[in-house]
């Protein structure tokens, strides 16, 4: 398994490469043991998504990020079922969903439902699969994940959101590659009036070859 590494590094904050199957600190391997040091999570990734991470070196450092959360942003690479039809290549996804995890039968969720919203940009069609760009513009669990099977392209290698068989097949179609396919390749934000932006290359377009 690919190891994280730590990409910038300053006196305020880190910015982490993640790899799929790290947890960022309920599981193990952890990205938190590995640092061995006591941090704040300003973003978060679910174990299965890769990509990158911006983790607080302290409180001062923390409150600061949560107060601009706003001026975060965020873009995914994601690699979806089927091929995702549209008049134009961007377009944008604004389901209702919970801020809890569900599953592929009920991928909104129970209870109170939000409006979260997405920008999504069609990159590269087959004919079996779509890579898109996506960028977060509210921050619910799951979001991604959910919009997705909600617009009935889910996330390719998603077992909590895709159909099991699927996924089986998947894994033995493409077993050097399988894993669920969503990648936080861009992280842009001002601090301190200085403008950061960082990115974490992904091989995705293997699975679209």
């Amino acid at each position: 398994m690919k190891e994280a590494e730590v990409i910038f590094d300053n006196n305020d904050f880190l910015i982490v490469d993640k790899p799929s199957g790290w947890s960022c600190h309920n599981e193990e391997p952890s990205v938190l043991k590995w640092l061995s040091r006591t941090v704040h999570f300003v973003s978060r990734l679910d174990r299965e998504t890769s990509g990158l991470i911006l983790i607080a070196k302290s409180d001062k450092a923390h409150h600061q990020f949560q107060q601009t959360q706003a001026n975060i942003t965020k873009k995914y690479l994601a690699i979806l079922r089927g091929q995702l039809e549209s008049s134009t290549s961007q377009l944008e996804w604004n389901y209702r969903i919970s801020d809890q995890a569900e599953g592929y039968r009920n991928p909104a969720g129970s209870g109170k439902l939000y409006e979260s919203k997405s920008i999504v940009q069609i990159q590269q069609k087959n004919k079996y699969f779509t890579l898109v760009e996506i960028q977060l513009l509210t921050g619910y669990q799951h979001q991604i994940r959910k919009q997705a099977a909600l617009a009935k392209h889910p996330i390719v290698g998603d077992e909590r959101y895709n159909e099991k068989k699927y996924n089986i097949l998947i894994q033995q179609k493409y077993p050097q590659h399988y894993r669920m396919f969503l990648h936080a390749y861009s992280l842009s934000f001002k601090f301190n009036n200085n403008d950061f932006e960082f990115t974490s290359p992904c091989d995705f377009e293997k699975m679209m070859s």
